[in-house]
């Protein structure tokens, strides 16, 4: 029972990549504040993971002999993750735009302009933060929330 509870809390801890995810989770709604690049790009991870494995676990079940289910199936479960994992994504998007000093508005302007305003916007996204307090907050690895 120990070692159960000291491993969940190690996936838990708020630098391990599940943590970080988990952390994305639980600040969906929160607009405010600064998202590191290892949040961003863990929670951009496990969204993909999780998909992929809605997708596939969909596609084991239509596979299996005994059950009928209807061709959208994979489609109608991969729509279904993906809306739960939206509100989320959009959260941490904004955050990390903010850990670069930019608002949400700058990077929606950017995915208007095809191409150029995409890898201009992934350079936003890779890039390290500002390493001092503005007007979104504390740098991230200075949060314990």
């Amino acid at each position: 029972m120990a070692s159960q509870t000291s491993l969940l809390r190690w996936l838990l801890h708020r630098r391990s990549p599940f943590g970080l995810f988990w952390k994305s989770l639980r600040h969906d709604f929160n607009w405010r504040g600064r998202a590191s690049v290892a949040e961003f790009w863990n929670f951009v991870l496990f969204a993909v993971l999780i998909l992929a494995a809605t997708v596939s676990g969909l596609q084991f079940l239509a596979s299996l002999s005994g059950l009928s289910l209807p061709e959208q199936t994979e489609e109608i479960g991969f729509l279904i993750v993906f809306l739960m994992l939206l509100p989320p994504f959009a959260s941490v998007f904004v955050r990390r735009l903010h850990d670069t000093g930019r608002y949400a508005l700058q990077g929606g302007l950017l995915l208007l302009l095809p191409g150029v305003g995409t890898v201009i916007l992934l350079y936003l996204l890779v890039r390290p933060g500002l390493n001092y307090q503005t007007e979104f907050g504390v740098e991230p690895r200075y949060d314990t929330r």
